[in-house]
């Protein structure tokens, strides 16, 4: 049944479309970077954590309420699933982290004949690319994918903070096997790459957000929160496509 009033129909035509509005963000970024240039290098000042500072970015608010709405839509009852059926979530946590490394793997021994001459390096710089992104803990985008989805909010967001938690112990982890299958200065750097910098990030951006919006569930209600929930919904779309398209504003021009 098609939604009434204005809102609840653009609410619609958004979801019913993300995927190619996602697409379209990538076309803008390349014809029309320099707004997501601008999102990217904004700036909100410095913020200090266990003594730790970490520049606060635009990215990382919009990151952060990304987060806090997916906070903000767990259901107490898929959270005490969640609790009661740990395996499922200590399940995705290890495919999160043996799946890249294998797949790793197949790539390096695939692509180990080819030599290109004028870039006899390309085999390194793939496996180093692969790497820091295996390296990487679940992306907190995906929590808005699942909300759009109507997926199990409880279940993505446990595997974006765990996974988050886990990250000082499970990047060097991966570092070092990718670096075993690298050469030479490659393979060096691989196994000295430290994480430098990233605890207040990720406690400030990933970790607090998440906390804070089961906690205003909680306390504001679950029938209040009803009411809210399109407004939510489409400010989560609207900002997952400008952070997709500040994302690509980088690298696709």
């Amino acid at each position: 049944m098609r939604p009434s009033g204005r809102l609840p129909r653009f609410s619609h035509y958004l979801n019913r479309h993300l995927f190619w509005l996602l697409v379209a963000s990538y076309a803008v970024a390349a014809v029309f970077p320099s707004f997501g240039a601008w999102i990217r290098d904004a700036s909100l000042g410095r913020v200090a954590l266990f003594g730790k500072g970490t520049t606060l970015s635009l990215p990382m608010i919009m990151l952060a309420f990304l987060l806090l709405n997916a906070g903000i839509g767990v259901k107490a009852a898929e959270l005490n699933n969640l609790i009661r059926s740990s395996a499922i979530l200590l399940t995705g946590m290890a495919a999160n982290l043996i799946i890249p490394i294998v797949f790793t793997l197949i790539v390096s021994v695939a692509l180990s004949p080819w030599r290109p001459a004028d870039e006899p390096d390309a085999v390194q710089n793939i496996l180093v690319g692969l790497a820091l992104i295996a390296s990487m803990p679940i992306a907190g985008s995906s929590t808005a994918w699942a909300q759009n989805a109507n997926g199990n909010l409880a279940l993505s967001l446990g595997l974006v903070v765990f996974s988050t938690i886990l990250s000082p112990l499970t990047t060097p982890l991966v570092l070092f096997f990718v670096g075993i299958m690298a050469r030479g200065e490659y393979s060096q750097h691989l196994r000295q790459l430290a994480i430098h910098g990233t605890g207040t990030f990720l406690t400030i951006c990933v970790i607090l957000p998440s906390i804070l919006g089961v906690l205003i569930r909680a306390i504001v209600g679950e029938t209040r929160l009803a009411l809210a929930g399109r407004w939510l919904k489409l400010a989560n779309v609207v900002n997952l496509l400008l952070l997709s398209y500040s994302n690509a504003s980088l690298a696709l021009p």
